[in-house]
């Protein structure tokens, strides 16, 4: 009975932690802000993609990974925030690199994703000190992360944090 106990108590331990963790980092950016550091990864067709090459427009860039609960509850706000939102570009960059590509084509046309995804092959989720799933910054026109938040978001959510993004661009 005892190591049972000690388990348990281990268990709300660690989950004090987490949730307390998870208030405190999506209380304030998730992303340091500054200059976006740019980088170029391959999409799910293995084209290449390239975050300086949307300066001008908001991008907004979303972590996330296949197995993560929150980030699979929040891609119907993003599919959906993307077909609002014409003139924003929204990427995922995926860090599960365990996924083999039939199943990730799979698993994006299942959830309808309409917006290019691709696999953090060079490290930018660390590059970005990304802590933890689902985080999502959103880059101003003029390459600075604007605002980022860990957790799953929503339109209303993605629409703040354009607007702070805009706000506090140079």
């Amino acid at each position: 009975m005892g190591l049972a106990q000690d388990w348990g108590m281990a268990l709300g331990i660690a989950l004090v932690v987490f949730v307390g963790y998870t208030w405190w980092s999506s209380s304030g950016d998730a992303v340091p802000r500054g200059e976006a550091q740019d980088f170029t990864l391959n999409d799910t067709e293995g084209r290449p993609w390239t975050l300086s090459e949307h300066r001008g427009r908001t991008v907004v860039v979303n972590f996330w990974a296949t197995w993560c609960g929150p980030c699979r509850a929040e891609l119907p706000e993003l599919v959906s925030w993307v077909g609002a939102h014409p003139e924003h570009v929204m990427v995922g960059v995926l860090v599960d690199d365990k996924v083999p590509d039939p199943a990730l084509r799979r698993f994006m046309a299942k959830y309808g994703m309409n917006y290019p995804v691709l696999r953090d092959t060079a490290g930018v989720g660390s590059a970005w000190q990304v802590r933890s799933l689902p985080t999502t910054a959103v880059v101003a026109p003029d390459g600075h992360i604007g605002s980022s938040v860990s957790g799953p978001v929503d339109g209303r959510r993605l629409d703040r944090m354009v607007e702070r993004a805009h706000a506090h661009s140079h």
